[in-house]
């Protein structure tokens, strides 16, 4: 933490980096690409929404007979998953954001931490399982 004689002083901010796009390294694990990550950046993507819309359509078009209540159901449960799963990755990209922002500024904070979100849900459990045991350890 900054002592209390630094509060009132001005930062110079240094320039932002460029928004990260969606890139396939980033599933990159040490067996290869995981695809867990890359189907759940993928359906996070608008473009899952016109897959829907199309995967529909074309059964509306093809199989028009069999399109009842449950088809309907069915499509509706996909578009909600949909929506679930993009309000969750926006409001994690969001936390992240912030969090890097936080990191940067803070003089004391390591930097590797800022990508620590590129790595698998397993990787990022033992690393902060080994953090909470030093913390444990140090009190």
């Amino acid at each position: 933490m900054k002592p209390l004689s630094e509060l009132g002083k001005k930062r110079v901010r240094q320039p932002k980096k460029p928004l990260r796009k969606f890139n396939a390294d980033v599933s990159k694990g040490k067996h290869g690409l995981q695809w867990t990550s890359l189907v759940g950046q993928i359906t996070a993507h608008p473009a899952a929404f016109a897959i829907v819309v199309f995967y529909a359509g074309a059964w509306l078009l093809f199989d028009r007979q069999h399109f009842d209540f449950n088809a309907v159901a069915t499509l509706a449960v996909w578009i909600m998953t949909l929506l679930i799963q993009r309000a969750n990755r926006r409001d994690t990209l969001a936390l992240h954001a912030k969090l890097d922002e936080l990191l940067r500024v803070d003089t004391d904070a390591r930097s590797e931490l800022t990508r620590l979100d590129e790595k698998e849900p397993e990787e990022i459990e033992i690393h902060r399982n080994a953090e909470v045991k030093k913390a444990n350890a140090t009190k």
